[in-house]
């Protein structure tokens, strides 16, 4: 798995005991090493699975599609892939292939793709997901899986969701607009951000992570916490654009005051 990245694969992996081994991310953009990773597993004789988060958390950026299509489609029948795509919704750039298009196409076999109804369709305290794969993958998965995962009040919440447009395009448009909002804010004040492809934005601190997060907590707001070995950067979840206008100004504060 990339590191850092979405924890609770590792989590579930080393309660049942199956090895993890976290590769860095690059230090010129904070992309996956894909090439590091597949070293790795080539190194290992048994099977290997890959986690990856895309777009990725805490970095909110994806993937480059065409490098990461060539890897999976050529890999050996001993790797497996595990696509998390959570934020898959949100993203606006356009080279952007979602790992469900290569399931339909029959690219590879060795592919799962999971999403949740938790981010853009605000179900996140129903813990309601899925998973999309080969028929064949899904028998499989199956063994594994108890019958009883989903309460009812999550699967009837999904399915009212899943019909309701116009929620689901109103969460994506307040989204783009705390982005932009924020974008903006930080080019004004030269921090560097990566280009958010989610419902967060991970951002330069000019000063301690820790004192800015303690900061803006006693103004009553909660940002994300550090992700090491990424130093000097803060995860910001997108709230509504009002939210976020309170946001700007107590940043904008800060920047008077000289701490960020």
């Amino acid at each position: 798995m990339p590191h850092p990245t979405f924890a609770y694969a590792e989590l579930y992996a080393t309660s049942v005991d199956v090895p993890v081994v976290k590769v860095p991310l690059t230090t010129e953009n904070y992309a996956f090493d894909l090439q590091s990773m597949q070293k790795v597993a080539d190194d290992f004789d048994g099977i290997s699975l890959f986690y990856l988060c895309n777009p990725n958390n805490p970095t909110s950026t994806i993937t480059d599609t065409e490098k990461l299509k060539e890897w999976v489609g050529h890999a050996p029948s001993n790797h497996y892939f595990l696509l998390d795509e959570a934020y898959s919704e949100y993203v606006t750039d356009p080279s952007f292939e979602s790992g469900v298009a290569w399931i339909r196409e029959e690219y590879s076999e060795n592919i799962v793709v999971v999403r949740t109804f938790s981010k853009l369709c605000a179900l996140a305290g129903m813990r309601v997901g899925y998973a999309v794969a080969s028929p064949q993958m899904i028998a499989r998965l199956e063994a594994f899986i108890s019958i009883d995962n989903t309460n009812l009040s999550g699967a009837v919440a999904a399915l009212a969701t899943l019909d309701d447009e116009a929620f689901l395009a109103l969460s994506l448009r307040t989204a783009n607009q705390s982005r932009q909002l924020v974008e903006q804010t930080l080019d004004e004040l030269g921090l560097r951000y990566l280009p958010s492809q989610a419902s967060f934005i991970f951002h330069e601190i000019k000063g301690d992570v820790q004192t800015y997060i303690d900061r803006m907590r006693e103004h009553g707001i909660a940002v994300g916490r550090e992700f090491a070995p990424i130093s000097g950067f803060n995860r910001l979840t997108l709230g509504r654009p009002d939210e976020m206008a309170v946001f700007v100004e107590v940043l904008k504060s800060f920047r008077e005051k000289g701490w960020v």
